[in-house]
């Protein structure tokens, strides 16, 4: 059994994260080649590090203890938003937090009210100058959580972005009131969720006009179901293996600021042969891989094979990783999977898939 190692990583908008090792589940491998890419930049390309000359002093809290609860692993999410249409770009970090009282004594859930504002995510206003202030506190978003990931998106179509924001144990739906801040509406919306919530992404699936929501989710967890890995006397992170995958969520935009949950009627809970699909998520990305004007969803599974749902323009989605090729590499056995991301990289007019795989598995 190989060694967890804990990592730490951000990813832009929907993608994110970390996770592990142990034997993969083998599934037959397509005959599609899934290629491996070397990534080259340009000639004369050089970054400088302008974080603490632009103001952004964030810092991501998670909790890390002897206990080694496997959420500790996870990084959080950031996205640009332009949350006061200026036409400058801001800057948001989802964040986690310390365990309280109750969850080292081995809650049965994760506390998700009445937590201390000591540790939030933090939005960061664009200046203009290479500068960012800090206005977390006065948009409203101090917002205690065990956050992970963030999508942006106008749900309501008032031309103002809303924040959609995931976590373990809720999600939070902020929307955006146009004055510079938000407001809580994830209650009244039917977005709330639970479980361990990773990534997300907005999508108009079925071409209404309104933007829907699709979340990945990772596996079924809490305080006391915890299993660390014994290694030499002393605890260290378990493995997704040991635990049983989440099932992905969709919602469907009602249009009167109300969602409804239609993963299960949409297809996205099972295979074509009616097998379950919990995946054990972490990545989620919109695209449309087929040109057929009809976004798809394209998953990244952590030790899983991955998900491609192919859209069948009726409000019903297939899954079709495994005949497309990018379920598993050619090996067969799936990958610890993170992030993922679409690019026409080659100006083909054709979408590819990246996906960001876990320590020495290179990227897909």
């Amino acid at each position: 059994m190989n060694k967890r190692m804990t990592v730490q990583r951000a990813t832009m908008l929907t993608l994110l994260l970390v996770l592990s090792g142990c034997k993969p589940k083998e599934v037959v491998a397509p005959p599609t080649k899934v290629e491996t890419l070397e990534l080259k930049a340009p000639v004369g390309v050089t970054l400088e590090e302008v974080t603490k000359a632009a103001g952004i002093d964030f810092k991501h809290v998670s909790g890390a203890s002897d206990k080694k609860w496997l959420p500790e692993t996870m990084g959080s999410g950031l996205a640009w938003i332009d949350y006061d249409g200026d036409g400058l770009q801001d800057l948001f970090f989802v964040n986690s937090r310390e365990w309280t009282e109750a969850e080292k004594k081995g809650a049965k859930s994760v506390q998700t009210e009445g937590l201390p504002k000591t540790v939030t995510g933090k939005l960061y206003h664009n200046l203009g100058n290479g500068k960012f202030e800090d206005v977390t506190e006065k948009a409203g978003l101090a917002i205690p959580m065990y956050g992970m990931g963030v999508c942006v998106g106008d749900y309501d179509n008032d031309g103002h972005p809303d924040l959609y924001i995931t976590g373990v144990g809720r999600n939070y739906l902020l929307h955006n009131n146009g004055n510079g801040t938000f407001t809580d509406v994830t209650v009244a919306s039917g977005t709330k969720d639970g479980g361990w919530s990773t990534s997300c992404a907005w999508l108009d699936y079925d071409k209404d006009g309104k933007l829907d929501l699709v979340v990945a989710h990772y596996i079924k967890w809490s305080p006391a179901t915890d299993i660390p890995f014994p290694r030499n006397s002393h605890l260290t992170y378990g493995t997704p293996q040991q635990y049983v995958g989440e099932p992905v969520t969709l919602y469907h935009n009602e249009g009167n600021g109300k969602f409804k949950e239609t993963a299960a009627n949409s297809g996205l809970r099972t295979n074509s042969e009616g097998r379950a699909l919990q995946g054990k998520s972490l990545g989620v990305v919109i695209c449309d891989y087929n040109n057929d004007g009809y976004p798809d969803i394209a998953i990244s599974n952590d030790t899983e094979p991955n998900y491609l749902y192919e859209n069948l323009k009726n409000g019903k989605f297939k899954e079709v990783g495994v005949e497309q090729g990018m379920a598993v590499p050619d090996n067969g056995v799936a990958r610890g999977a993170m992030g993922i991301d679409s690019c026409d990289y080659d100006r083909t007019g054709k979408e590819s898939l990246v996906i960001g795989n876990f320590s020495s598995q290179g990227m897909s």
